[in-house]
């Protein structure tokens, strides 16, 4: 029966419900000539306790408005200011109410204008002027002035009534769906958020899927050859009848056993922790930097102009990053073939520096393209994902009519082999 209410909510009702008791106390002070009587004063408080109620309570505040009108008419008290508390209180049985409420709420728009009209007009014209002998002389005459006025006073009165008292629990309908439709557009809201992250998890954990697949076939491939040049060296060393001084443990033999074994290992817990990941992927070798014209030209084949530059001096990025500058630049030509303007040409650049290099792919955005903001569902979440495995990092917003893609990945410091090492192919 008691609604929450917060505390400046239920502040606000107390002190709307106090201006209205003292104005009308100040009223009927005024009106009865300096001072109030207790009916009055007992209405009053009762009217402003019922507007207080009227959020918090709204079967109450109906209760006591019904209430607090029998005891006025009982007392025979002439209406006054405090009885627009009746207003709000039907307002809120169609803001606030429940069902039975709301509809209790209407009947009593109907039964209140009836019993003001009766109490205000009917009663006191039939008493003071129209009496019922008034009235059948009148009859007889054939002149009927007295009860004519009597009923256009009755007409006007309840018709009135009656539209006030509507009016307010109409506005408490329309409050009432008002709010519901505002509860609805941020379900929806809420809603779409939801699915716009679920969407955005699901790109990254496809990416995400799909690098560690990458990184399985690059990581297995490399222990493979440390296996390979780790038990070669061991071949060597034994077929070469190099050995220490008898009794004393061949640390070289044993050194490169050690090697061996580990990377067994490792590749063995490489297979096991990202085997799952692999499903049917093709087992040809993994795309880099080279096969970025293959991929230029693929582009171009379905109407995408594409232009690709290169600046600076090319060095060796290693086959993971590789792989990364090829699938950033794969989503995003993707992406402006899909929702790009395809009478504008794409630029891919590719700027090499002493330890970056900056992958930009630049592109033209339709004429209706949205302002402001990337554009979800893109992809870009993956790419911003496999940049970050690589060591780097991208970014990817409008720029004007230009939509640009842009990656940073670092450039590893190349490493100098000794003179004396040795190569075993």
């Amino acid at each position: 029966m008691l609604r929450a209410l917060t505390s400046r909510q239920r502040a606000v009702d107390i002190a709307i419900a106090v201006v209205l008791v003292v104005v009308a106390v100040a009223y009927s002070t005024v009106y009865q000539a300096g001072y109030v009587r207790l009916a009055d004063l007992a209405i009053a408080l009762g009217m402003g306790f019922a507007l207080a109620l009227r959020r918090l309570s709204p079967p109450l505040a109906l209760l006591l408005v019904w209430f607090m009108a029998v005891l006025q008419m009982l007392l025979r008290q002439d209406p006054g200011l405090a009885d627009l508390a009746v207003l709000p209180v039907l307002y809120s049985t169609a803001a606030y109410g429940t069902p039975v409420l709301r509809w209790l709420g209407f009947a009593s728009t109907f039964l209140g204008a009836a019993l003001a009209t009766l109490y205000t007009v009917v009663v006191p014209a039939l008493l003071t002027y129209a009496t019922p002998l008034t009235i059948l002389r009148g009859i007889r005459a054939g002149q009927n002035a007295e009860l004519l006025s009597v009923a256009q006073g009755t007409v006007v009165v309840f018709v009135g009534g009656l539209a006030v008292f509507i009016l307010s629990w109409v506005l408490g309908v329309l409050t009432r769906a008002f709010s519901r439709s505002e509860a609805s557009r941020e379900a929806q809201h809420a809603a779409e958020n939801d699915r716009l992250l679920a969407e955005q998890a699901v790109i990254v954990e496809q990416e995400r899927n799909r690098i560690a697949r990458d990184m399985h076939d690059i990581v297995a491939h490399s222990l493979a050859v440390v296996i390979a040049q780790a038990d070669g060296a061991r071949y060597l060393y034994t077929a070469a009848g190099i050995h220490g001084e008898p009794g004393e443990t061949d640390l070289v033999d044993e050194s490169l056993t050690t090697i061996a074994s580990t990377a067994r290992s490792a590749l063995a817990d490489v297979r096991v922790l990202l085997g799952e990941l692999r499903h049917n992927d093709s087992s040809a070798p993994q795309p880099g930097l080279s096969a970025l014209d293959a991929l230029a030209d693929h582009f171009r084949s379905t109407g995408l102009a594409v232009e690709r530059r290169t600046s600076g001096a090319h060095a060796a990025l290693g086959a993971p990053r590789e792989l990364a500058v090829y699938r950033i630049v794969q989503e995003a030509l993707t992406n402006a073939l899909r929702h790009g303007d395809q009478a504008k040409p794409v630029t891919v650049s590719l700027d090499w520096a002493t330890t970056e290099l900056w992958v930009t792919v630049t592109s033209t955005l339709p004429a209706a393209a949205p302002a402001g903001g990337s554009l979800p569902g893109h992809g870009i979440p993956g790419m911003i994902e496999r940049a970050t495995l690589a060591g780097g990092s991208l970014a990817a917003a409008p720029s004007g009519r230009l939509f640009v893609v842009s990656a940073r990945l670092p450039v590893p410091a190349p490493s100098t082999p000794a003179p004396n090492d040795l190569v075993v192919a």
